[in-house]
This record gives structure tokens, C-alpha cells and sequence, in this order.
């Protein structure tokens, strides 16, 4: 348990340091401090940060990280994470490499996020992307009303509607403004279409990390070939890939239907267009069978596995050695 003290203690006391001079932005401001210094110590328990060394959890924590920011994760011993507020600063520094989109749930805080990317970093052999998924008044909501036992319904209700909802609602549209994707690289062929991209961004009733998921796969300049969540996290993914695949339509685009996508510790469902999906479940993550969709089979059963990540701590889901497995079994 040493390398998550570590990585927790580093995280915590830059927080600590960084707060007085921290500017009250972002969801709650100062406000939430008292949550995101709770939910890091949370996910320094359910995700693997022994993998980050201390000076990258001195740097997530003193950033404050926030909803919807970039964490790019490179492969252990390949260089430091970094954080970036905007998909055009990623990208301007070559942040198109990333071969991995990552969305961690629980705890939703940066260091969370940045250790499920290095796992999944590691098995890929390459960088991966993290999303910072948020931590506001709707989570908190969330959490009052029964904890994370909420998602997998709010998923299937979700989709219940969908066929109302396609006829009732415009088809999605990503952003392109600093903040997310230039229209250069997205929509190119078509002015409608780029002066249509802020609709969804623009949209008080979609969370920021999934605007900010959603902009990525639309994004002409990254090109994912693993999108992964675990836990909450699959529920914002599969909300952007819903969201993507509308845009696509509506644009008359192709949708990379090949896309390995991997749901860890929760089965969600994604649009039907994605004909790779792997759902990986513990065996022994009541929470995970709490928050998964009933009717979506689990497509990799991992032994006594629990719900975290944390390969200090015992009966912990080993992520980057069964993404290897998923990995090695896609090849012909």
C-alpha cells in the first residue's frame, strides 16, 4: 500500500497548497473542495495509483482539475502525464496520439481518471486519453438519493425513450469553438454543419465530461481505436457514442463500427452500430451488478475480481492485464 500513500499523500498536499490561490471556477468553486478532497481519497482506493509517481499527483492535485478536463497519459516509464484544458491545446502538442479514450467513474476525480488511463496505457502500449468526469450538484443529488445505485436504471429508462426522443429532438452536433474542436477539422465539408457544433456543448442538461467526449469522437484530428469506461464512466461514454452516432447520421459521416470499446464494472448499454463491445464484470462487485443494465449479458467474468482497480489492495480487477487479454484475442 505504499505507492497509494504516496500517490494519495502528494495528490492531498498539493491541494492543500494550491487552494488559498485556486480561483473559485468550474463546479462549486471552492465550494466542492470539501467533495473533490473526499473523492480523491476515494479513488486512491477503487483505481490504481501506485502506477503515477508523486510529482504527477502533485500535479493533479495542485490543478484542480476539473469536469471535462484532458488528462494525457503516457505508457509507465514513457514520460509524465499532462494536463490540458482544451482540445486544440491537446492537439496543437501532438495530443493526437493518443490511441485510448478513458472515463473513470466512482470518485470522478482527476487522479482517478489519470490512474484507470495509465492501466489502460500500459496494456496498450501507447497514450491514453482520460476525460475527467465531474463531481456537481447532480452527483451529489445522486449520491443522497441511494449512492452510485443509479445509473444502469437511468440507462435503460434512457433508452426506453429513445425512438420519442429521436423524433422529438434535433440531431446532435459536437462544438468548435477553443474550447473543443476547430470546425476546420470536423466539418469541413459543410458550413451548416459547423455553424450548427455548439448545440450539444451549449446544452445545460449534458454534463461537461460528456460534451467534452462527445467533441473528441468527433474530431477529425484523434482517432481512437480503444474507447473504455469503468464504473460511471460508461454511462458518460455511452451517452457521447449515442450522441456520436446521431451527428454521424446527420452528417451523412461513417461511423468506425471496428471500435474496440471495453466497459469495465458496469454493463451499459452502447448503439447498436458498435458490433465490438466487451463487458468486463468481477465476479465478486455487487456494486457492478447493482449499476449494470439487467438485460445486457456480461461478456468477461473476471474470477473473484471487486469493483476497484487497485492492484495493492486485495481482490482488485486487474485492468491492464485483462485489456491485454482483450487485445491479444481481437488480433487475427
Amino acid at each position: 500500500m505504499l505507492g497509494t500513500f504516496d500517490a494519495l499523500t502528494s495528490a492531498s498536499l498539493a491541494q492543500n497548497a494550491a487552494l488559498p490561490s485556486r480561483p473559485p471556477v468550474g463546479s462549486g468553486g471552492w465550494a466542492w473542495e470539501g467533495f473533490r478532497k473526499r473523492n480523491t481519497t476515494l479513488d486512491s482506493f477503487f483505481y490504481d495509483v501506485k502506477t503515477l509517481s508523486p510529482e504527477e499527483a502533485q500535479a493533479l492535485g495542485r490543478l484542480g482539475v476539473l469536469e471535462g478536463s484532458l488528462v494525457l497519459v503516457p505508457p509507465s516509464g514513457a514520460g509524465e502525464v499532462s494536463i490540458w484544458p482544451t482540445l486544440d491545446a491537446l492537439a496543437a502538442a501532438g495530443g493526437g496520439t493518443a490511441t485510448s479514450l478513458c472515463i473513470a467513474g466512482v470518485g470522478s476525480s482527476a487522479l482517478g481518471s489519470a490512474a484507470f488511463a495509465r492501466n489502460v496505457a500500459d496494456a496498450t502500449g501507447k497514450p491514453a486519453l482520460a476525460v475527467v468526469s465531474g463531481y456537481g450538484m447532480s452527483d451529489l443529488i445522486a449520491e443522497a438519493l441511494g449512492g452510485w445505485f443509479w445509473f444502469g436504471g437511468v440507462n435503460q429508462a434512457r433508452h426506453a425513450f429513445e425512438a420519442l426522443e429521436a423524433h422529438s429532438l434535433p440531431a446532435p452536433t459536437a462544438r468548435t469553438d477553443s474550447a473543443s474542436t476547430s470546425a476546420a477539422s470536423t466539418s469541413a465539408a459543410s458550413t451548416d454543419s459547423a455553424a450548427s457544433l455548439d448545440k450539444v456543448t451549449r446544452n445545460p442538461a449534458i454534463s461537461r465530461d460528456t460534451q467534452v467526449a462527445f467533441a473528441l469522437l468527433c474530431d477529425q484530428r484523434f482517432d481512437f481505436q480503444v474507447l473504455t469506461g469503468h464504473s460511471k464512466g460508461n454511462l458518460v461514454m455511452s451517452e457521447a457514442l449515442y450522441a456520436f452516432v446521431r451527428w454521424s447520421e446527420a452528417e451523412q459521416r461513417s461511423i468506425p463500427s471496428d471500435r474496440l470499446i471495453v466497459t469495465f464494472s458496469a454493463t451499459i448499454a452502447v448503439p447498436p452500430a458498435f458490433t465490438n463491445v466487451i463487458d468486463v464484470l468481477g465476479g465478486a462487485d455487487p456494486l457492478g451488478r447493482l449499476n449494470s443494465r439487467w438485460d445486457i449479458p456480461v461478456d468477461k467474468l473476471a474470477g473473484w475480481s471487486g469493483h476497484h482497480t487497485n492492484t495493492e489492495i486485495l481482490g482488485h480487477l486487474p485492468v491492464t492485464m485483462l485489456l491485454r487479454e482483450i487485445l491479444a484475442a481481437q488480433r487475427p
